[in-house]
């Protein structure tokens, strides 16, 4: 809440990250602008699937390089409201949010690489992404099934030692 009213610190501008794509100016080389370009290029189509299974659940899907671990993250429109003001629409039911994808993520890399996408996935990983921002899922008991037939179609590919 008060960094709404707290824009600037010491004459440098705050930015908040949980707000849609993240511009570092100049602290970003050319380097990263082109990673972050070819990234976008190379995962078109499978955010393309994203966006189609996801259809009006978000507003868009997109590429990031701003995440390490996690497959996914949720963030607002930049020109939105504030994330605690979101909560409370959401709490409403109205929400829609932009879903980013991490490439370097190993989930992400091999839906990619093998095509082995289905709209499920694009729940699961909508899903994932909401828990983490300390969401109430709309659907509990499907995130679980999700869950538990991705696992065993998971662990019965593999043999057991």
């Amino acid at each position: 809440w008060m960094m709404q009213f707290l824009t600037e610190f010491q004459g440098k501008k705050l930015v908040n990250i949980a707000k849609g794509d993240l511009d570092l100016g100049d602290l970003a080389d050319k380097e990263e602008k082109e990673e972050k370009e070819k990234v976008q290029a190379e995962y078109k189509p499978l955010v393309d699937e994203f966006k189609a299974a996801l259809g009006d659940s978000v507003e868009d899907v997109r590429m990031t390089l701003r995440l390490t671990d996690s497959p996914s993250c949720i963030v607002t429109d930049p020109n939105g409201l504030d994330p605690a003001f979101v909560r409370m629409m959401k709490a409403a039911g109205q929400d829609v949010p932009i879903l980013e994808l991490n490439p370097n993520n190993p989930l992400v890399s091999r839906l990619k690489e093998q095509g082995a996408f289905s709209p499920e996935w694009a729940k699961l990983f909508l899903e994932q992404a909401q828990l983490m921002e300390g969401e109430q899922l709309k659907d509990p008991a499907g995130f679980i099934n999700r869950m538990n037939t991705m696992l065993m179609d998971t662990i019965g590919k593999k043999s057991v030692n």
